[in-house]
């Protein structure tokens, strides 16, 4: 029964973002069974592999909580990667596009859409890296802003590939920025008492 913890759980979190995924974007592009059901199974994998790289026991609170936050992370990033830099697709439906763009025109080449994606996964693991020596390195308990700072590194990639991504054709919004990492940070902090 407690190895069926962690797929429910990545079930949870992939239904949730199929749920709003369908709900932001049917009324436009329609419904796609396919497409709902894509980030539920995505989801339940990850959740499964999450588990058991960091050692959580969903049958502990804190775990279950990081569990589902971390799934949801990864889920949405991967999700994220392909769509910008390795799906092809007619970007005329969307006002801003979709696919990897330089100040709003998208990069034909495939392969040089390949590169930039090779370069921000290999930033993002190095990120990866950088929070796991920290962990490693530094005593129990964690300063509390090294807790905030790093919790807020999801929501500052967040922001500036928002940024990137909606300003040349929305323009740059100040408030709009700073919201993903001031959320991301304000989790990490509820969450360090968790963990």
């Amino acid at each position: 029964m407690t190895q069926l913890l962690a797929p429910v759980v990545g079930l949870m979190a992939g239904v949730h973002t199929a749920t709003w995924g369908m709900y932001k974007d049917a009324p436009h592009e329609g419904f796609s069974l396919w497409k709902y059901s894509r980030s539920i199974l995505l989801a339940t994998v990850i959740a499964v592999v999450v588990s058991a790289v960091w050692g959580l026991d969903p049958r502990r609170a804190a775990d279950l909580v990081v569990l589902f936050g971390a799934t949801y992370a990864v889920e949405r990033a991967l999700a994220e990667i392909y769509k910008t830099f390795l799906r092809d697709e007619d970007q005329s439906k969307y006002f801003i596009p979709m696919q990897f763009a330089v100040f709003g025109q998208v990069v034909r080449s495939r392969g040089a859409r390949l590169l930039a994606g090779a370069g921000y996964v290999g930033v993002l693991l190095a990120m990866v890296a950088l929070v796991t020596w920290i962990d490693r390195v530094l005593p129990d308990p964690k300063p509390l802003w090294i807790v905030v700072a790093i919790g807020g590194l999801g929501g500052w990639i967040s922001a500036f590939g928002g940024a990137w991504k909606d300003a040349p054709k929305e323009g740059f919004q100040i408030f709009k920025f700073f919201r993903s990492p001031i959320i991301a940070s304000l989790f990490a902090l509820g969450l360090s008492y968790l963990t």
